[in-house]
């Protein structure tokens, strides 16, 4: 049995405030079209100044840095390519910077202070309350309420791309990048509300669901539907019981029954969704057919493991499907792949560690969720090369490395002992 060690309070807000302050940091897009590169120099430029002045050492593992440098090595080539035949632009050059910052983002997580429980508390509030905060936001934001959407334009959402207008996206850049990121607290939610103990808390979980799950849709992600459909049937294996199916049950012909009640007013109030879903049924759907096309190309064209370029201003590829394999080569594709499923099962082991609380076992299948469900949800887009999502995306790999050692080192002093 581990021992439960006292939740360090300081820890609880060094893993709370900054991810906080950075997925809630503005891009102010009616001032600049550049906010996206000001929100990595804040984060990067933190994390920095954590190594720099805070802490005495920082471990760099060996083999976690080689898929960083690979992913480095793998993009000079492209960049190589495209210099060669003189497309290459400053824009694409600054792809490697951002390889760095992604090397960065994982080591801040790798190299966590304090014990794994007090370090999960500070990202379990930072879910509670970056939720709250999104569904209130987007849901004045959609309805414009009080004339919220000026807040929104000015903030977040780019007022030149009229599509947006009435979806929840923010803090996020896109509708799907939005809905990807939002299913982490959407699982934590759903599992806290019928794997925890106390009957307030899972009640407050399943409303917060609810909620979360509400403003998802409202995003009109169309992508974003198979996903957490399949995220759905993946977490009730894992709540797997026979009065809690009956419960879900219950809850999803509510939903239903509702649903077709109102059908009308949900398509008023949500066109994009619907008329996306009807062309996909008719097996007519633009967006489908444009990332297919895509990927086709890419494949068409590859005749080596290894990228063919970058080249913004030629291609502008939207799927992780077209976009790695064009930009990484098919090697590196199959490699990331191979690390959100490791990165999945790390967090799978380790929800199921004694030393952990229901609510924090909840967390750690919540990112197991996340990362499974990953190479579904990269069919719209390579979400974990946008700016907000890169730091959790790749912060979350490097914590998973952490908790892993912390609990064998744990053990290996039990055991000596």
């Amino acid at each position: 049995m581990m021992t439960r060690s006292k939740p360090n309070r300081n820890n609880e807000l060094y893993y709370f405030y900054f991810p906080l302050a950075f997925l809630l940091f503005p891009t102010f897009p009616r001032l600049t079209s550049n906010g996206d590169y000001i929100v990595f120099m804040f984060g990067v430029g933190f994390v920095l100044f954590t190594f720099l002045f805070l802490f005495r050492s920082i471990k760099v593992p060996l083999k976690v840095s080689a898929y960083f440098l690979i992913m480095l090595l793998c993009l000079s080539w492209s960049l190589g390519l495209d210099g060669y035949n003189g497309i290459v632009t400053f824009s694409d050059i600054s792809e490697l910077a951002k390889v760095l910052c992604y090397f960065v983002f994982f080591l801040y997580l790798y190299n966590s202070r304090g014990d794994p429980q007090s370090i999960l508390n500070g990202f379990i509030k930072l879910i509670w309350v970056f939720s709250l905060f999104v569904v209130v936001f987007n849901l004045l934001d959609v309805f414009n309420l009080l004339g919220f959407r000026e807040v929104s334009y000015y903030l977040y959402k780019r007022e030149s791309v009229p599509i947006l207008g009435n979806k929840a996206i923010s803090p996020f850049f896109t509708t799907y990048n939005f809905a990807s990121f939002m299913l982490w607290p959407m699982s934590f939610f759903f599992l806290c509300a019928f794997k925890c103990r106390g009957l307030s808390y899972r009640i407050k979980s399943l409303v917060m669901f609810f909620l979360v799950f509400v403003t998802i849709l409202l995003s009109q992600s169309r992508s974003s539907l198979l996903t957490i459909a399949i995220a759905l049937l993946l977490m009730l294996f894992l709540i797997l019981n026979v009065k809690r199916m009956f419960v879900v049950a219950g809850g999803v012909s509510l939903m239903v029954f509702f649903g077709i009640y109102y059908i009308q007013e949900l398509k008023e109030l949500m066109p994009y969704m619907f008329d996306g879903i009807e062309q996909i049924s008719q097996g007519n759907s633009n967006s489908v057919n444009y990332r297919q096309d895509q990927i086709d190309y890419v494949f068409d064209k590859i005749n080596t493991p290894l990228g063919f370029g970058v080249a913004k201003s030629l291609y502008m590829f939207e799927s992780l499907y077209s976009l790695y394999p064009s930009r990484y080569g098919l090697f590196f594709l199959v490699l990331f792949l191979f690390a959100c499923v490791f990165t999945s099962f790390i967090y799978f082991s380790v929800s199921r560690r004694s030393a952990f609380n229901p609510v924090q076992s909840c967390f750690a299948l919540s990112l197991f969720v996340w990362y499974i469900t990953y190479p579904i949800s990269g069919l719209s887009s390579a979400h974990h090369d946008t700016t907000k999502f890169s730091l959790f995306f790749y912060g979350f790999l490097g914590l998973a490395l952490y908790l892993n050692q912390s609990f064998k080192r744990q053990e290996s002093l039990l055991s000596s002992n």
